[in-house]
């Protein structure tokens, strides 16, 4: 009897093993550049993890729209243009270009961002 109970233990178990893994592996790899001159393994391309690359559109995008003690707050504007600037080299130009799509059709919520940038770039 002790047997069936153990099982969906050792499956949950392995299941979240797995998925703190796959976490692990895009938060390691988030910081490669789609060129390949990253850190920490030097990945390039599609050799790093697509939620990597995600995250790093999404960080990259945080990043130059939040304010910063070096430098002013960018506008949305200005950081589609980084954006595209970047892709290719540091990030990935698809998800960039769907970020982007994405964005532009309001799919992507801004409203304390964009009061923040507004307030900031005024």
């Amino acid at each position: 009897m002790g047997g069936h109970q153990a099982a969906p233990r050792q499956g949950l178990g392995n299941g979240r093993a797995k998925a703190l893994k796959d976490i692990a592996s895009i938060v390691r790899h988030h910081h490669e550049r789609f060129d390949g001159s990253g850190y920490p393994d030097g990945l390039a391309g599609d050799d790093i993890p697509l939620e990597a690359r995600i995250i790093s559109v999404a960080d990259t995008f945080d990043a130059l729209t939040s304010e910063r003690p070096y430098r002013p707050v960018m506008s949305i504007a200005d950081a589609e243009g980084e954006l595209l600037r970047a892709s290719g080299s540091q990030l990935d130009p698809n998800c960039v270009e769907r970020f982007l799509k994405l964005l532009r059709s309001g799919k992507v919520s801004l409203k304390r961002r964009t009061q923040h940038v507004a307030e900031a770039v005024a």
